[in-house]
């Protein structure tokens, strides 16, 4: 580990904004891609509350793909069913860059449930 640490200005600032807030009433984050950074870093670097709180923030609002990817991510076992549910309930299939964000057993899983439907 050579201690590089992989994570863009845009990343820092939403987790920061966090940490530090302008504003203690309320949160300055607003978009799915933020709160999705600050859930990489808080996991990243354990900060639990955090991590609790951008799950928190993103439950509900990501597409069944993303809570897919997210959950494999981070670790996040309640998201799995509606992720599931969603994917295979969906009108159209898979495309390529779909499936090569999930891993080959999920693809399983999914394609198996989507034939029974």
């Amino acid at each position: 580990m050579n201690g590089d640490i992989d994570i863009s200005g845009a990343e820092l600032s939403s987790f920061l904004s966090i940490l530090y807030p302008r504003n203690f009433r309320g949160h300055e984050l607003g978009t799915i891609e933020e709160w999705s950074a600050v859930l990489r870093i808080a996991s990243m670097w354990k900060f639990e509350s955090i991590r609790e709180l951008a799950i928190e923030q993103l439950d509900g609002r990501l597409p069944p793909l993303e809570r897919l990817v997210l959950s494999r991510s981070y670790n996040i076992p309640l998201w799995l069913p509606t992720a599931f549910v969603g994917i295979v309930l969906r009108d159209s299939p898979l495309v390529l860059q779909e499936m090569q964000k999930i891993g080959l057993e999920d693809l399983v899983c999914i394609a198996t449930a989507r034939e029974a439907i």
